[in-house]
């Protein structure tokens, strides 16, 4: 029972007693029972009303007070009288029962209306449940309706455009133009195909990168050669502002050529004729910052959060006036957040154009020509992370082997725990630079443990996540408890390492190039 519903019961016992001595003082005179029946009536109502404990109060209290002010002698405790003794006895006996009596009738009717408040409760989570499960089967339907029209399109202009060229004899000029509609339509299906894939990729964990010091000026340059054709069929101006002493970055070029591709591709599918699409590359605080911004139809505010979905698309459904699956914005944010950056997108609403700006560490270029690196072979690794301390909280043993193995190769020194005490207990002995959690532990879950660490001491500690949940609501989920960077298992090392070194950096507001660690 809450603290505040046992004092009230109290103060009625109270209550209820003075008020039964009050009203049998003024009726004493007429009273033939005596003053039993109105302090019974006391008994009732504050066992009904308080509970076992203040139904007894009251039966004490009111065994005192007929004792000194009605029995005889008046105005003592010492009553002599055999019989008055018995029925003071009697008196106490009968209120004793009606007061536990009362009070399990009482209890019996809280746990009723506990059962049903659980069972009210019950009702509305299946309600959700079935809601969810229901709208779960409807976004499947619709998944599996646009992922077959969007597969029937290309395929039916094909198909038809080869019967055309089989049943007759073609002139050259139609020829070519079935060819080119033939080739154009298969390269379609192929980036369906392709990003279908790659989200399978993504969910199995199997999407690896391929990662050396790249720069980042040929990579883009070809992303707006290829897209360039497309927005000159819409006379939209492509615009190129590129630094080329923008600095490397650790990176997959092939990778973020696709992202590239994604972000100029995306912006010339909504930008009307005669548009401007603006591409640019710059170098600021120890990052490379890409942006591609239009003049296109703009985001609506409450879409934004919703934009690197998979499968979601601001003009869903079958009136939709533009191809695809919905899954290009979600693929580019996953490579981005693998290569250890940060991707957002803004918008000043309808009709206003959109900006995507995405950010990657730097690598040092006086380290680059030494620690050359060509997929996930390297003579060398450079000592990224030397003198860096680390605690790492892992109930696994063997994930906290494999990320001291990744992080001591590159010269930090880490500290491991197997559960939030450990960590606690580790942090208040040492203090490490960044901290790296899982949030399946097993005293209590890694959202807790950051919290924690927020209210105390220790609330500045650069946080990494470090989790099998990847989903979206997730990542959202784990940064408002207080982590900076979400990362996904299976751990890779290039992005772990890639977030560690930008999340140190960018905490301690270093401006000097880290390279990350290289696969």
């Amino acid at each position: 029972m809450p603290p505040s519903l046992s004092v009230t019961g109290y103060l009625i016992a109270v209550g209820a007693t003075l008020l039964a001595l009050l009203v049998t003082s003024l009726i004493w005179p007429i009273l033939e029972g005596g003053p039993f029946i109105i302090f019974f009536s006391a008994v009732l109502v504050s066992a009904w009303y308080g509970g076992l404990g203040p139904g007894l109060l009251t039966i004490a209290l009111t065994i005192l007070l007929m004792a000194y002010f009605f029995a005889v002698p008046a105005h003592s405790l010492l009553v002599h009288d055999p019989a008055v003794i018995a029925r003071l006895g009697v008196f106490g006996l009968a209120a004793g029962l009606v007061t536990l009596f009362s009070n399990s009738r009482r209890q019996a009717l809280v746990d009723l209306q506990r059962i049903q408040q659980e069972r009210l409760e019950l009702l509305e989570r299946e309600r959700q449940a079935r809601l969810e499960a229901e709208a779960a089967n409807r976004a499947k339907d619709v998944f599996l309706a646009t992922v077959s029209h969007e597969l029937r399109n290309p395929l039916s202009a094909m198909l038809g455009w080869v019967q055309v060229l089989r049943r007759r004899s073609a002139d050259r000029a139609t020829t070519e133009r079935a060819l080119e509609i033939i080739e154009r339509n298969a390269k379609l299906q192929d980036k369906l195909i392709e990003d279908l894939l790659d989200v399978s990729r993504i969910v199995s964990g199997k999407l690896r990168l391929d990662a050396c010091p790249s720069d980042l000026l040929p990579v883009v340059e070809a992303a707006v050669d290829v897209v360039q054709p497309s927005a000159q069929a819409k006379s939209i101006r492509l615009l190129r502002m590129l630094d080329p002493a923008a600095g490397p970055v650790l990176a997959d070029a092939t990778r973020i050529q696709q992202v590239v591709w994604n972000l100029l591709s995306n912006a010339i599918k909504f930008t009307p004729q005669g548009g401007r699409v603006e591409v640019r590359l710059v170098r600021t605080d120890g990052h490379v910052e890409l942006s591609v911004s239009d003049t296109g139809q703009g985001i609506a505010a409450e879409a934004l959060p919703r934009l690197f979905e998979p499968f979601w698309q601001v003009d869903a459904g079958t009136s939709k006036r533009h191809g695809g699956l919905g899954l290009g914005l979600a693929i580019t944010r996953k490579l981005v957040e693998m290569h250890g950056g940060e991707i957002r997108a803004a918008s000043d609403g309808v009709g206003q154009g959109t900006t995507f700006t995405l950010t990657l560490p730097l690598i040092d270029t006086a380290r680059q020509g030494s620690h050359r690196v060509v997929g996930a072979a390297a003579a060398e690794r450079p000592m990224l992370l030397k003198d860096l301390s680390v605690l790492v909280v892992d109930a696994e043993p063997g994930i906290c082997t494999l990320v001291r193995s990744i992080l001591e190769e590159h010269g930090a020194q880490v500290t491991t725990a197997a559960s939030a005490s450990e960590a606690l207990a580790a942090l208040r002995s040492t203090a490490p630079h960044i901290l790296i959690a899982d949030l399946a532990l097993p005293d209590t879950d890694g959202c807790t443990l950051i919290r924690k660490l927020r209210d105390s001491y220790q609330s500045a500690i650069p946080a990494v996540a470090l989790t099998a949940l990847a989903r979206a609501e997730d990542s959202e989920r784990i940064l408002a408890a207080g982590f900076q960077v979400h990362i996904s298992k299976p751990v890779q090392p290039v992005r772990l390492a890639a977030a560690v070194v930008n999340l140190t950096r960018r905490v301690a507001g270093k401006t000097d190039g880290v390279e990350p660690l290289s696969s």
